[in-house]
């Protein structure tokens, strides 16, 4: 398994650590090479140009992290809403189970809540991994046939058959929720933004070092304190990234909030 994605089945406190010894050790990695290219160089350092660099190196830093959370947190609230929506479908769609006839009832309520079942035991943990879960997917299609089979055949009884209509409306909104959260588990944030990402970390080592060369106390003062911040953001990132994998899931409560009812 790749060294990212272990990052997410560690405890969160441990990713923080993590972040910030990598930024750190990172960061001063990259002073380290520019003093030995600067001890080996006669050009005469131009700090009043760094002074002027490190002003403009805030917009493109703070537009990359910028984009790059607004990306994640947007995924993040998108499968937190999907989870919500489809475990609130199920629980209309119960609803109206109970005032069909006991033989219908009985049958749909079974089939919904095996999809229920899948769901939270089969389907969550493959969401890690980048899978689906086929048993949730045929019990979800099993469900939605013998519904609209059902919707025919009570046809000439008008009550059941608009409960029936209504019941089918709500087992679309089902699917199309689940849908949804699998296209959250699916989303990555892409390598080509982490490369930007340490390319400006570079360039900001490069001018703290120009600007505080002469003061080693100075110096290790501001790489601290840049590494810091970016091992902060990036360990929120990490955080909402993947919204369905690792220690920090979305975890289906409202599902098994159902699971549970159905048992008292």
């Amino acid at each position: 398994m790749h060294f990212y994605n272990l990052l997410f089945d560690i405890p969160i406190f441990l990713t923080w650590v993590l972040c910030t010894v990598f930024f750190l050790g990172l960061s001063g990695l990259i002073v380290l090479i520019i003093r030995q290219q600067r001890s080996n160089s006669t050009s005469p350092r131009s700090s009043a140009l760094s002074h002027t660099l490190i002003s403009g190196l805030l917009v493109p830093i703070g537009l990359n992290m910028a984009f790059m959370a607004s990306d994640v947190w947007k995924e993040n609230e998108k499968g937190q809403a999907a989870t919500e929506q489809e475990a609130g479908a199920v629980y209309d769609a119960l609803r109206v189970l109970k005032h069909l006839p006991d033989p219908i009832n009985a049958d749909l309520r079974t089939r919904l809540l095996a999809y229920v079942n899948a769901a939270v035991q089969d389907e969550w943990p493959r969401m890690g991994h980048d899978q689906i879960s086929e048993q949730t997917e045929s019990a979800l299609d099993v469900l939605t046939i013998n519904a609209a089979k059902t919707a025919i055949e009570v046809r000439d009884d008008p009550y059941v058959s608009s409960q029936m209509a209504l019941l089918n409306t709500y087992l679309k909104q089902v699917r199309e929720a689940r849908d949804d959260r699998l296209n959250v588990a699916n989303y990555h944030i892409n390598m080509q933004k982490w490369l930007v990402l340490l390319i400006l970390l570079s360039v900001c080592m490069y001018v703290i070092y120009d600007i505080h060369y002469h003061t080693r106390h100075e110096l290790r003062k501001a790489v601290v304190l840049i590494s810091l911040s970016f091992a902060s953001i990036t360990f929120l990132i990490l955080v909402n990234d993947r919204p369905f994998t690792g220690s920090s899931i979305i975890e289906p409560e409202h599902l098994r909030q159902i699971q549970k009812s159905q048992f008292q």
